[in-house]
């Protein structure tokens, strides 16, 4: 990636990574709405897909909910909530003067793993003049086994690159006040997502590197409590003051949780997201994948039909199963009294919500 934008001279710049294709009007697209407004990076919405050919499964990913936030000029410093957009590179362009004027790079290491939330976090820093288009034109594989978003070995990758972004940042004060906030922020969110991810067994070992970093973050005063919802602060805290205490618990209430499930005949997944395909790992390696009757989804208009060959429908379809099944809520922490909420109201009778 460092020596393509090295040798690269247009104007503006784009990445398009080994295992995915885009849109033949693409950076025609982009690069019109670039010209247009000047912008420093133009992003579009994008999509997900499995399989090949005649057979792609797709799913439409938006940058945000927030339609305000598209289809203007946006300087992100005054705007962070654009932080919270999916850390990817390659559904935008970035204006080649831009990246040199900042000396915007990837940070090199061994390997492929988590290498774009570096150089994600530096064009977002230094955008005055961002652009977001919503619509969609790339497509990211998401079926590649040898992907490396699913290599259990690569434990530490995701602390190595936000060591450095934080070593960027904390180069120049002006960057460090502004910033610090939201860096711990999208810091914790992708320590959660990187807990999830990773084997089982090397869990504990990396919560107590999560407790080490954000206990540093915590003496330097750059963890806000209102900056985190209230389950995720709570969860946060857990970690950094006994890491070795909330494995034990979590894995304490996974436990019994299982035990519960095995006295089901049907079980219905909430939740198709990272959380989900952990639940489903552990119910297959149980042998209880057989009792899985679907992933249920809010809205199925804009996801995917089918993971690993189990169907993903929408929760309002499945009305006929309110009383014989058990419907695991298996969503992040922060959603999961407002999804039992609505569960009940659909009339469903067994509700059990998984730890993350």
């Amino acid at each position: 990636m460092n020596l393509g934008i090295a040798a690269a001279r247009g104007i503006y710049i784009g990445i398009v990574e080994t295992d995915d294709y885009i849109s033949e009007r693409m950076y025609e697209k982009l690069y019109l709405a670039a010209k247009e407004n000047d912008a420093d990076l133009v992003k579009s919405d994008f999509y997900r897909f499995t399989g090949i050919g005649n057979r792609i499964d797709k799913a439409l990913y938006r940058l945000s909910n927030n339609t305000d936030l598209y289809n203007r000029v946006i300087d992100i410093e005054r705007e962070q909530e654009c932080f919270c957009f999916p850390i990817n590179t390659w559904s935008g362009i970035y204006k080649r003067e831009f990246l040199i004027k900042n000396d915007i790079r990837h940070n090199e290491t061994p390997g492929a793993s988590y290498q774009d939330t570096g150089f994600w976090f530096q064009t977002f820093m230094y955008a005055k003049k961002a652009y977001f288009l919503d619509k969609a034109y790339y497509m990211n594989r998401r079926d590649n086994p040898h992907s490396s978003v699913y290599s259990k070995d690569k434990v530490f990758c995701v602390s190595d690159e936000f060591h450095f972004i934080f070593n960027i940042l904390k180069k120049k004060e002006s960057l460090w006040k502004s910033f610090q906030n939201i860096y711990s922020y999208v810091f914790y969110q992708a320590y959660k997502g990187n807990t999830e991810r990773i084997s089982g067994e090397y869990q504990l070992m990396f919560l107590k590197r999560f407790s080490e970093d954000f206990l540093e973050l915590r003496e330097l005063g750059a963890l806000k409590r209102e900056c985190f919802h209230k389950a995720d602060w709570h969860m946060l805290c857990e970690i950094m003051d006994d890491p070795e205490g909330f494995y034990g618990n979590q894995n304490l209430i996974r436990e019994c949780a299982y035990e519960k499930i095995g006295c089901y005949k049907k079980i219905i997944l909430y939740g198709a997201g990272m959380v989900g395909k952990r639940t489903f790992r552990d119910l297959t390696e149980r042998g209880l994948r057989e009792k899985i009757l679907c992933f249920a989804v809010s809205q199925k208009q804009e996801n995917f039909a089918s993971y690993q060959g189990v169907p993903i429908w929408a929760i309002e379809d499945l009305k006929d199963y309110r009383g014989n099944s058990l419907v695991i809520i298996s969503v992040t922490t922060v959603y999961q009294e407002e999804i039992e909420s609505n569960l009940r109201r659909l009339g469903f009778e067994n509700i059990l919500s998984i730890p993350e």
